[in-house]
C-alpha cells in the first residue's frame, strides 16, 4: 500500500509534537518501542542505524551534562526524548517518495521552490553519477588520482554540478515557470479521501493534546 506523501509527514510531525508536548519519559519509551517495532516490521535498517548513529552522541552529551551533577534521571529521559523523536521522524519519512510529494507540491506550491527542492533530493544522485563519470575519466588517461582530489575530482564536481544545474534552468525559463496561474500534473498523485479525514484528524488531536498539556 503506497500512501500519499502527506500522510507520513504529517504522522511525523504529529508523532515529534506529542512526544516534545507531553515530556513524558513512560511515553517517549513507548513511543521509541513503537518505531524500532515498525522499523523492524517494515524492514527499515537504514533508519535503526541512523538513529543509533545520532543518538549515541547525543546520550553522551546529555550524560556528560547532567550526569556528571548527578541527574542521571534528567539525562535518560532526554535521551529517550530524544531518541524517540529522531527515530520516528526517521522512520515515517522513510515512507516518502520524493518524486511523489514534488508531483503533489507542484499544484498547490509555486513551481520555483518545488525546483528548488527537487535540485536538492536529486543532488545526491546528480553528484554520484557526475563523480562516477569524473574517475572514468581520470583512469582512461592512465591516472592514479587519490579519491577526494581536490585539483582532479572535487574542483571538476563542483564546476560540473554548477554547469548542469545552469543548463537545467535554460529550458525551465523558456516554459515560463515563475509564471502565475494554474498547473497540471501529467500524473496526479492520487490522494484518497480516507488519507485526507486521516491527515485531519491526526493534526487536530495533536492541537487537542497540546492544548490540554499546557493548559
Amino acid at each position: 500500500m503506497t500512501l500519499h506523501p502527506y500522510t507520513p509527514i504529517t504522522m511525523a510531525l504529529c508523532f515529534m509534537v506529542i512526544i516534545t508536548v507531553c515530556n513524558s519519559a513512560v511515553l517517549s519509551a513507548a513511543g521509541l518501542a513503537l518505531v524500532l517495532l515498525l522499523g523492524t516490521a517494515f524492514r527499515r535498517p537504514n533508519v535503526l542505524i541512523a538513529t543509533a548513529l545520532m543518538g549515541i552522541p547525543a546520550v553522551i552529551s546529555f550524560s556528560l551534562m547532567y550526569g556528571l551533577f548527578g541527574q542521571w534521571q534528567s539525562a535518560a529521559e532526554l535521551s529517550i526524548r530524544f531518541a524517540a523523536i529522531l527515530s520516528g521522524g526517521l522512520l515515517f519519512f522513510s515512507f516518502v517518495d520524493a518524486d511523489e510529494l514534488l508531483r503533489a507540491m507542484s499544484l498547490r506550491v509555486p513551481a520555483p521552490v518545488v525546483f528548488i527542492l527537487g535540485s536538492i533530493t536529486r543532488m545526491r544522485q546528480l553528484a554520484q553519477f557526475r563523480l562516477h563519470t569524473i574517475r572514468q575519466i581520470q583512469q582512461s588517461r592512465g591516472m592514479r588520482v587519490r579519491r577526494f582530489s581536490w585539483k582532479y575530482v572535487l574542483l571538476p564536481l563542483i564546476v560540473g554540478m554548477i554547469s548542469d544545474a545552469a543548463e537545467r534552468s535554460r529550458p525551465l525559463q523558456r516554459t515560463g515557470i515563475a509564471r502565475p496561474g494554474p498547473r497540471t500534473v501529467l500524473y496526479p498523485v492520487n490522494d484518497p479521501f480516507a488519507e485526507r479525514v486521516l491527515r485531519w484528524v491526526m493534526v487536530a488531536v495533536t492541537v487537542v493534546l497540546s492544548v490540554w498539556v499546557v493548559l
